[in-house]
């Protein structure tokens, strides 16, 4: 990534529902060198997550062919 980029910093675990005391301290970490990350807390299963994340992809390569 360059440092001007936007991209998504997604955190997982039951760590992080404990909110801006533990996020506030991660995105305080991005912040001097990727100041337009965004840290997000996931909110759903795992599992589900990577099984969404395999079926875009496979929809993408298939629209490719």
């Amino acid at each position: 990534f360059e440092e001007r980029d936007a991209f998504p910093v997604v955190l997982g675990g039951g760590v992080f529902r404990a909110g801006e005391i533990v996020v506030g301290v991660i995105r305080a970490m991005f912040a001097p060198q990727f100041p337009n990350a965004r840290v997000v807390v996931a909110d759903g299963d795992p599992g589900e997550a990577v099984a969404r994340i395999t079926r875009r992809e496979y929809l993408r390569r298939l629209e490719r062919c």
